[in-house]
């Protein structure tokens, strides 16, 4: 069992994790201070729009078909992540104009 010192320690740490603002809360507090009411209100929607799509996600098992099919479409290759800001690189290259030798 738990004395009572520990269990008091432990309330207090949990009161200050669960009242402490989260990134989200952050996110939508800085936009809206800097840029008004309305991009504060679409900045919360589209934060729980990420949360709602998250949490439908996760109920309808999509972690569970990427864990039976590891090399499915859905599958995430980490040794791909390093190469791609270097492609992006090069295609935003393409489609610069050509520097004009005038």
């Amino acid at each position: 069992m738990l004395d009572a010192t520990t269990y008091g320690l432990f309330l207090v740490t949990a009161a200050v994790v669960v009242l402490s603002p989260g990134p989200d809360t952050i996110l939508v507090l800085s936009r809206t201070l800097a840029s008004g009411g309305p991009a504060g209100i679409m900045t919360l929607l589209g934060t729980q729009v990420g949360n709602v799509m998250h949490a439908v996600l996760a109920g309808i098992g999509v972690s569970t078909v990427v864990l039976l099919f590891p090399n499915g479409p859905l599958a995430f290759n980490p040794a791909w992540a390093p190469g791609r800001p270097v492609r992006l690189g090069e295609a935003m290259a393409e489609l610069a104009p050509a520097p004009s030798s005038a």
